[in-house]
């Protein structure tokens, strides 16, 4: 597990809580967590929607860029304080966008409605500004008369900036994830080379055993050839031929 999923598990604590208005009027519970982001709690949120919980929660669960945004927060309940599934302020704004229209209270399906179309309209504008599709040339709308080279370019310099903006927001987030990969890899290398190293090393044992049977083996057919060719006794000591393992010689009888 790394650093960010471990980040992920802990349950936050929350240092501020209060009502805001979610829908015109329909107020839910949000808290400010100790690292100073805002969350929603997710069942309280569904309720004012008049949404069932458990399957918007697996909808979210479906959904990597909604689930990325829930937080397990410590919360007073009816049942004490417990670990409660909230979703990120900055992620409810898309999470609403995605409700199927026809699932909420009907007091609220029109305003729903209105609000997805909003955001469709938000959401062309924010594309039509980072990729310039769909946009009229600078200068056919913003461009000063007169011909003036420098102000044509401070134009077109204005209105790259939020493409530019844009852009390196999604570079930072590459970039951390890259981060997040390479201590991955990084940490699945050092466990391979040390479970390589341990295969080593048993190798090296289990050849060390099977060596010594061999010698053993070797010198036991050695000890019974030298019975079978003497009538000698068999004693211990340096002299005589015999077993280097067990320390056995053979010497002639008399």
């Amino acid at each position: 597990m790394d650093d960010q999923e471990q980040d992920k598990a802990r349950a936050l604590v929350p240092v501020d809580e209060r009502r805001v208005a979610l829908m015109e009027g329909d107020e839910v519970r949000a808290v400010r967590a100790e690292d100073g982001t805002i969350y929603l709690p997710l069942r309280p949120m569904c309720e004012s929607l008049g949404l069932s919980y458990r399957p918007q929660r697996r909808r979210i669960q479906r959904d990597p860029s909604l689930e990325e945004g829930v937080r397990e927060i410590r919360l007073e309940t009816g049942g004490g304080r417990q670990a409660t599934p909230c979703l990120r302020l900055s992620v409810v704004p898309y999470g609403l966008s995605t409700v199927e229209v026809s699932r909420v209270r009907p007091d609220l399906q029109d305003k729903l409605l209105v609000y997805k179309r909003w955001v469709i309209d938000k959401v062309f504008d924010a594309f039509q500004r980072e990729t310039g599709i769909g946009q009229a040339p600078a200068s056919a709308t913003t461009a000063p008369s007169g011909g003036d080279d420098t102000m044509l370019s401070l134009v077109h310099i204005r209105d790259m900036g939020p493409a530019i903006a844009a852009f390196a927001e999604q570079q930072i987030a590459f970039q951390e994830e890259q981060r997040a990969q390479d201590r991955r890899i990084g940490a699945l290398e050092e466990g391979h080379g040390q479970f390589a190293a341990r295969l080593d090393r048993a190798a090296d044992v289990v050849g060390g055993l099977v060596r010594s049977a061999a010698r053993r083996r070797a010198c036991g057919s050695a000890c019974r050839g030298s019975l079978r060719r003497s009538s000698g006794q068999r004693t211990r000591g340096p002299s005589g031929s015999g077993c280097r393992s067990t320390g056995w010689t053979w010497a002639r009888a008399g």
